[in-house]
């Protein structure tokens, strides 16, 4: 239960529509058993069919239009792309502000979870706006072609450059059957990831063994909300 007198971490997960259940039982069951923290999950729906779920998600995720991609052998139109950035300006001017004034919210610990294209959307995100978060569950991100190009390459180089100014958690996953261009985008990003060294970033990054792309987001979810909320930081 909320209490005002107290600083909660937030996890924002604009991936709620397949994720906002197996999140709200983690934070229940492992906030009851002492084994994570109490934390203020806030679900971003994208729509109310399959449909406007998947057109409003290839939109508000995707930095630009993709064209259509194989997914498992079927064709999957992406065409309708490059709303990312308002979507950003959504999350940062509109949704956070508002966060931090109707809850007691502890700003160091600012989340953002993706998965799949929303996953791409936070490492996006990061490598654009690496202040508004602290903490990031990243799954299955398509990082290569044709979902990112040199412009996701160059922020990113910049970063690493820049360095981070506040403790930031970051952990990248995938599925070890996952789509090819997930497997080697998010597998060349995470080795990327560990060999950075700064001290202000702590990075896990791992492959979830004997799944595939769908399947592979429940235990990487999991293991990302033990790694945000764990009782030891």
């Amino acid at each position: 239960m909320y209490d005002p007198s107290q600083k909660y971490p937030i996890l924002i997960i604009p991936d709620a529509d397949p994720m906002l259940g197996i999140i709200k039982t983690l934070n229940f069951l492992w906030s009851e058993e002492q084994y994570a923290i109490p934390t203020i999950l806030v679900g971003i729906p994208f729509g109310q069919t399959p449909g406007s779920i998947w057109v409003n998600r290839s939109y508000y995720f995707l930095p630009d239009s993709v064209g259509t991609i194989n997914y498992y052998g079927n064709n999957l139109p992406l065409n309708n792309g490059g709303g990312a950035q308002e979507f950003a300006q959504f999350l940062d001017n509109q949704v956070l502000p508002t966060l931090y004034k109707e809850y007691n919210v502890d700003q160091d610990r600012v989340g953002l979870i993706g998965f799949s294209m929303g996953g791409l959307f936070a490492a996006w995100h990061l490598v654009n706006y690496s202040g508004y978060f602290s903490d990031y569950i990243i799954i299955s991100p398509p990082l290569d072609n044709p979902f990112i190009g040199d412009e996701f390459n160059v922020a990113f180089k910049n970063l690493k450059n820049n360095g981070f100014t506040r403790f930031t958690k970051i952990y990248v996953a995938y599925a070890e059957h996952d789509l090819g261009y997930v497997h080697r985008g998010a597998g060349q990003w995470i080795e990327e990831w560990k060999n950075f060294d700064d001290e202000n970033l702590h990075f896990l990054g791992e492959e979830i063994k004997g799944f595939r792309h769908d399947s592979g987001a429940v235990p990487a979810t999991i293991n990302g909300y033990r790694f945000l909320y764990g009782k030891q930081r």
